[in-house]
């Protein structure tokens, strides 16, 4: 991504009514912030602004910065975290069907109905139940590990492998990568170790989707229309 193209990024951003700063060529936070808020359909304010400036540097120390790769971890990020929203999954599920519906774990309406009276603990465990290293419905791994951070990981062994690159220790106190600052170094070290800027420098929003939402690549075609959004911005 050279200057240049983030001039021109710039200036459509503030055609668009985004505010990315100053128009000079230089990727930073401001601008990040500008092109998440356009992500996620919404104008930036102060909360935006925290997670940019916590993004920012580890994009840049991580070599997302490219105009397909930027494209692509900002579309799933905006997706996976509620529109930038929250960093902790919700699971206050209130339509059974759309319950039931989503997860293979939950047996009928009738069974999700049950979970959601039961809470959003129960959901958890039963949902992510003997899933990426955690144990049976019962062990509570479910809950604990929900989804977090940008990419929402789930799972105690991608906890587990999170933690080196975090710097915390995510199995004992997963509740780390409810800060910004831990969510976006965790979310450039998943990114990288899955390789996830191959698909994303060729284009390809069904691998990069796949990479991060698993083989039901839930809501493809929508982080398919934000990349292409996003990285029409550079042209």
């Amino acid at each position: 991504m050279t200057p240049a193209e983030v001039k021109t990024a710039q200036g459509n951003l503030t055609r668009l009514g985004y505010q990315p700063g100053l128009i000079d060529g230089e990727f930073g936070a401001k601008t990040l912030c500008a092109m998440m808020a356009m992500a996620a359909g919404r104008k930036a304010d102060a909360k935006l602004q925290t997670y940019a400036d916590a993004l920012c540097p580890q994009l840049i120390k991580g070599q997302i910065i490219g105009r397909y790769r930027l494209a692509h971890f900002l579309a799933n990020a905006a997706i996976e975290s509620g529109w930038f929203g929250r960093l902790t999954e919700s699971l206050h599920y209130k339509d059974a069907a759309h319950l039931d519906a989503t997860f293979s774990a939950v047996k009928g309406v009738n069974d999700a109905t049950l979970l959601i009276r039961q809470g959003e603990a129960a959901i958890g465990n039963r949902i992510y139940a003997n899933r990426n290293g955690n144990g049976n419905e019962a062990s509570g791994d479910g809950f604990k590990y929900r989804g977090r951070g940008f990419l929402m990981h789930t799972g105690k062994a991608n906890y587990a492998a999170l933690e080196k690159a975090v710097g915390r220790p995510l199995v004992t106190q997963p509740q780390f990568l409810e800060q910004p600052l831990y969510s976006a170094i965790a979310a450039v070290e998943f990114w990288n170790s899955n390789s996830l800027s191959v698909p994303a420098d060729r284009n390809d929003a069904k691998w990069v989707r796949r990479g991060i939402n698993g083989p039901a690549m839930l809501e493809l075609a929508t982080a398919k229309k934000i990349a292409e959004r996003l990285s029409g911005l550079f042209v």
